[in-house]
């Protein structure tokens, strides 16, 4: 069933209405009571980015100064990504404003003036409106000086993409150039390791297929295929005449010795072809001349040694520790520029004992809040009692309280069971270091000058494409640890299996979505009991027809971008930007053949099912015709989109609700801080539908024109939101320097592309020659600069050129010597180390020194000595310690499977037979 006037005059006021009741609402609680902390945490938060500026009181004071914000202010206060995803929406905002102006101006002219909606309005099976086209009945005559013809593309999204991605160019430009000293700007991620057994075959299958066989039958099983594989290397090489790998050191052509790179023949002898594991240089004709060596006139034969591992074992078998190894590897590639290098470990070992220690860490620091509180408002404290059972932590919860369960003094165990599990991580970390198991075949590498880095992450380190592979390092923070220890060969099969599952997800939701939308067709709800009588009724037909489809379809994808960042992870994505840019990939693809084609197809099937059975030959000419019905219940769902559906989640009922309740049982500041500070935006799912938005308005703009100030009004409401949310609410989960906008300039070229393509269709189908002659060209400039944009722009949005990197490098130079900024930056810490690995070197003094003193005042009743400001502590560990304590928290708590139950016990801890019997 076609849109009409009235239904999408009612669902336009009711998302309007909807969208004005959310910013009334928004508007008077956002400084009601506590909920200010809620709405506009950053502007409480001590963070190193400059704090937003305060808001006037009115209900739509917000609106104009949120608008105000230049580009460079959002980066002081949100960072790169924020920047970047606002400028996303500007350039929806910007795009269909031109479009707008130019439906109005030359499409609107055509359809008024020419029969051809007339004629395509005759086609149809079912009886649209002149709404469909948006021809207002009776057409009137032509204008002066207009005559009917058929519209042209608009040449504004090309060329306002390319402004766009030079813009983003100059953006990354700012962000590289603006890196501090250390972290990313000096450090590289190297995966793929050689020499290390973990990640083999061999050890996957020792793992998973052997995993309940005794130890040495696996031994002699696995030991048996690797000489199996020996073998036949070696039976090869009998066969091809080869000799032995060469490992002497041998002449280069520029007199100095070098492994395995060149043999020189000497004389008599014939040209030695030495072997590698992928590369056979076959031996050329005697006629061709291969250079001379000196005087002697013998050929030089050149080979290359691409197999890395038996240099790289051979280093380990000589008493190197894979960071020396490592470290060996890179001194000898960049001599002198090697800052340090940390190995990436396997720390499941110790993780269930790291989870404890950040969930006992923070109820000790709540009850020390909760304690100093009350004595500083002349309570009296009560010592708190906590019930626990000995058994479920081990040997040491039994020596100190028995076997049975018992109640003691909450503080002095809290204080007791942190200084256990300190002692008892540092020793499993100690362990960890020491075991060469335990090391995973990654490590991040940091430089001292910029300029190695960029070689470095954009050089071949060496010719065996599955060993060496460096990359530019994410944050620290935005590391998966546990996806590093994934070699290529596991990463490209798991990202086949997540491919394939993706697919099968599409295939699922195909025919759901079709029938969904034959269901929901309001001629077929009347059959249903009750409902004839209802959908006969005027007002309620028509917000049906406007919201019911929509609706379904929304909420059938509710859950996908989460389904979708699953996948992601299992890829082996080594940071969870990558897996939040993947989710905008996949998401985008999936919405575009899910909701688009899918929508289009089986909602022109089914409006136009009786001329099909009736003339099955005409499918083309009807899908033409049907095509602006369809189109009418996009702008529908663009309306439900962005009035609705971005607003309604703008307030963030759920977390709202769920902080309410939390604040009335937090006693401390901090505990209510932990409520209202970290909430983050999810790319994965914002950016995709800004993208759809896109694709749906530049589509249909020619056969509906309406939609293109429906998706203007979709971008001005969602850039309110996001400019709001991202300036005032949404904390950084990480930092890529708007890495997302290479993803999202290829989906807005797929969406010009496909306007033209259909458009190009549509005028084949209404049999207009001239116009689909000047058509034509389109998309193939369209596809010519897609290609350009990525040759151009590409490049310097992945990495820093060399030239940028020597100027950085001179510039730190300046400031201090070539070096000490690096160093400066590293000596506060060491970033890339493992979350578990860091509470080790973690000072647990200090809140035993707290917990001293508060059982001091305790024993003494005087209520005297060293008060504890919750607040203040609180904002004064924001920006050093807390940030990074809670950041690891946070990580256990959501990244890593928790040791403890419900009820605060825990399991017997992973180390409790191997150290300080805990």
């Amino acid at each position: 069933m076609a849109l009409t006037g009235e239904a999408f005059g009612f669902s336009l006021g009711i998302n309007v209405a909807i969208a004005l009741g959310v910013f009334l609402f928004f508007g008077a609680i956002r400084r009601a009571g506590g909920l200010s902390k809620f709405y506009q945490p950053k502007r409480f938060m001590r963070t190193k980015r400059k704090r937003p500026k305060a808001l006037p009181n009115s209900v739509w004071g917000w609106m104009i100064p949120t608008f105000r914000y230049k580009q460079d202010e959002v980066v002081a206060i949100a960072g790169y990504d924020a920047a970047m995803y606002l400028r996303i929406l500007a350039f929806g905002c910007e795009l269909f404003f031109f479009v707008s102006l130019w439906v109005a101006i030359v499409v609107l002219p055509t359809n008024l003036t020419g029969h051809q909606v007339q004629r395509l309005i005759g086609r149809s099976a079912t009886q649209p409106s002149n709404f469909t086209y948006w021809v207002p009945p009776p057409p009137p005559p032509a204008p002066p000086g207009v005559t009917p013809q058929g519209p042209s593309a608009p040449p504004k999204p090309i060329k306002l993409l390319w402004r766009y991605n030079k813009e983003a160019v100059a953006l990354r430009i700012a962000f590289f150039t603006s890196a501090r000293p250390g972290g990313v700007a000096h450090t590289v991620l190297v995966r793929d390791i050689p020499g290390l057994e973990l990640g083999t075959l061999p050890n996957r299958i020792e793992d998973t297929a052997l995993r309940f066989l005794p130890r040495f039958i696996k031994r002699r099983l696995v030991r048996g295929a690797q000489q199996g594989s020996k073998s036949m290397v070696k039976a090869m090489n009998t066969v091809l005449n080869l000799p032995a790998r060469a490992t002497q050191v041998e002449t280069s052509v520029h007199g100095q010795p070098v492994a395995g790179i060149v043999s020189l023949p000497q004389a008599g002898d014939e040209p030695t072809l030495l072997r590698s594991s992928t590369l056979l240089m076959q031996k050329r004709a005697q006629s061709r001349d291969l250079g001379q060596l000196g005087s002697s006139g013998e050929a030089l034969e050149v080979i290359t040694e691409v197999d890395a591992w038996d240099k790289a074992r051979s280093a380990l078998e000589s008493g190197l520790t894979p960071q020396q190894m490592v470290e060996q590897q890179f001194q000898h590639l960049f001599p002198d520029k090697v800052l340090r290098v940390h190995m990436a470990h396997d720390t499941r070992e110790i993780d269930s004992l790291v989870s404890e220690y950040w969930k006992l860490r923070r109820r000790l620091l709540d009850l020390l809040d909760d304690y100093s509180n009350k004595r500083k408002h002349g309570r009296h404290v009560k010592p708190a009692q906590i019930k626990i059972n000995g058994s479920h932590y081990g040997e040491w919860g039994i020596q100190r309280y028995g076997a049975q369960s018992r109640k003691v003094d909450e503080l002095e165990f809290y204080q007791e069971r942190i200084q256990a599990l300190a002692s008892a991580i540092k020793k499993g970390s100690e362990h960890l270091l020491r075991n060469p198991d335990a090391t995973l075949p990654a490590a991040f590498v940091t430089f001292t000058s910029r300029t190695s880095q960029a070689v470095a992450s954009n050089s071949m380190l060496h010719h065996d494409r599955t060993a060496w592979l460096a990359d530019a390092a994410p944050e620290p923070r935005d590391v998966i640890w546990s996806n590093l220890g994934w070699r290529s060969w596991e990463r490209q099969l798991r990202s086949a299996l997540c491919w394939a599952v993706f697919f099968v997800m599409i295939a699922f939701y195909l025919p759901v979505v079709a029938a969904v939308q034959a269901l929901l067709q309001i001629e077929k709800l009347v059959d249903l009991p009750g409902i004839r009588e209802l959908v006969e009724l005027p007002l309620l037909s028509s917000v049906l027809a406007g919201f019911l489809p929509q609706l379904v379809l929304r909420l059938f994808f509710s859950l996908m971008p989460y389904i979708l960042a699953a996948l992601e992870r299992l890829e082996g994505l080594p940071a969870e930007s990558e897996v939040e840019f993947g989710v905008v990939r996949k998401y985008y693809a999936f919405q575009v053949l899910t909701i688009f084609f899918a929508t289009f197809l089986a909602g022109s099937f089914f409006n136009q099912v009786q001329l099909f059975v009736n003339n099955p030959a005409s499918i083309v000419r009807i899908l033409g015709a049907a095509a602006p019905q369809t189109a009418s219940f996009f702008m529908s769902y663009l309306l439900l989109l962005g009035l609705t559906t971005k607003p309604v989640l703008f307030l963030r009922i759920p977390q709202l609700v769920m902080y309410w309740v939390a604040s009335l049982c937090a006693s401390t500041e901090r505990a209510k801080a932990r409520l209202w500070k970290h909430q983050y935006i999810d790319y994965g799912y914002e950016i995709p539908d800004n993208c759809m938005a896109l694709l749906l308005g530049l589509t249909f703009c020619v056969v509906s024109p309406l939609i293109a100030p429906v998706a203007l009004l979709y971008f001005l409401v969602n850039s309110i939101i996001g400019k709001y949310t991202l300036i005032y609410v949404y904390a950084e989960r990480f930092q890529s320097g708007g890495k997302v906008w290479q993803e999202v300039a290829g989906q807005i070229y797929f969406a010009a592309l496909t306007f033209q393509i259909i458009m190009l269709g549509l005028f084949l189908i209404k049999g207009a020659p001239v116009q689909t002659l000047l058509t034509v060209p389109l998309p193939i400039l369209t596809v010519l600069l897609w290609r350009s944009s990525d040759v151009l722009f590409r490049p310097p949005q992945q990495r820093l050129s060399l030239e940028a990197a020597a100027d950085l490098d001179e510039r730190d130079r300046e400031r201090g010597g070539e070096g000490c900024q690096v160093r400066q930056e590293m000596d506060k810490g060491d970033q890339y180390v493992e979350p578990a690995l860091r509470v080790s070197r973690l000072e647990t003094s200090s809140l035993a020194a707290e917990a001293e003193d508060v059982e001091a005042q305790d024993r003494d009743g005087q209520g005297q000595g060293r008060e504890r400001d919750s607040e203040e502590s609180l904002d004064v560990q924001t920006e050093d310690e807390d940030a990074f304590l809670e950041t690891q928290e946070a990580y256990y708590a959501s990244s890593r499977p928790s040791a403890a139950s419900n009820d605060g016990s825990t399991a017997e801890p992973l180390l409790s037979k191997r150290n300080s019997g805990l």
